[in-house]
């Protein structure tokens, strides 16, 4: 998550149930509406980790090795869909992001006529 400033995270469950998010020294309890959707800010943490995200509700979700830190999203069009498994010395550059704590994930491309609120992370 970012560093140094404020982070929202959200999701959905039944309306009018509690919830519960953990992480570090913060918690929050809150109930949601009749949509049954809910967000919730986490304060500024500084640069480090890792921490345990605990989302409590009917069901739990505990997310580990969470750090803060800077976080980059790059974007773009079919320039972007290089990966970098494909480039010269990828195998020595892919060793230096796991030592150097640098983390990348790749969301899957999906089109939509409307705004969406999930992702599916390959």
């Amino acid at each position: 998550l970012q560093r140094d400033k404020t982070n929202l995270i959200w999701g959905k469950c039944s309306k009018y149930e509690k919830v519960t998010v953990k992480i570090g020294t913060f918690k929050r309890t809150f109930t949601t509406g009749s949509s049954g959707s809910w967000s919730c800010s986490i304060p500024a943490f500084n640069s480090g980790g890792p921490y345990t995200l605990e989302i409590i509700s009917k069901n739990t979700i505990v997310i580990k090795d969470v750090v803060f830190g800077d976080v980059w999203l790059a974007s773009g069009q079919s320039n972007m869909a290089y990966t970098m498994n494909r480039t010269q010395n990828y195998a020595l550059h892919n060793q230096s992001y796991t030592t150097t704590g640098v983390r990348r994930m790749h969301i899957k491309q999906v089109a939509s006529q409307s705004p969406i609120d999930t992702v599916t992370v390959d």
